[in-house]
């Protein structure tokens, strides 16, 4: 299920303004490799070879931009949250937190725990081009970020 909504004067991008939402269901959505697959034991969903099977993403369009406003991919042993932006020259600019599992717990107080402190595991930063991408992983972000802020403190 999609939907757009654009508007615009002129013929020139830069006019061009809009929003939107994409949701896919039932969707089989890059494969896993064979470690990562027997992660999905643990679940209690049958193992398939399907990184994500749910999808969804709010987006606007402002001139010749692109902003994601929320990207989610759910899959049975790992799930992607994350926001960025693209132009209409397919350079990107993306980020995401991963939480271990769907993350579909049914107490609110205790989701919210759970998915801070899954996406405390690993950031995915994602740039350059859609055909050429360069990704960045950093495990554990909050401690190195600790780490980093002790350091400058003994410097000074």
């Amino acid at each position: 299920m999609a939907n757009v909504e654009l508007h615009g004067v002129g013929t020139s991008r830069n006019a061009l303004s809009g929003r939107g939402s994409l949701a896919l269901s039932d969707a089989d959505i890059y494969e896993l490799p064979v470690m990562i697959s027997l992660l999905k034991i643990l679940s209690i969903r049958a193992p398939d070879r399907n990184a994500f099977s749910t999808a969804g993403m709010d987006y606007e369009i402002r001139g010749e931009h692109i902003y994601l406003n929320r990207i989610d991919f759910n899959g049975d042993a790992i799930s992607l949250h994350g926001n960025g932006e693209m132009d209409f020259q397919s350079n990107i600019n993306l980020s995401f937190d991963t939480t271990v599992g769907r993350g579909e717990l049914d107490l609110p107080i205790i989701k919210q725990i759970y998915r801070g402190a899954s996406q405390q595991i690993l950031q995915i930063h994602v740039g350059r081009t859609l055909q050429n991408p360069e990704i960045r992983k950093d495990p554990f972000p909050a401690v190195n970020q600790a780490l980093q802020q002790l350091q400058g403190a003994r410097q000074q």
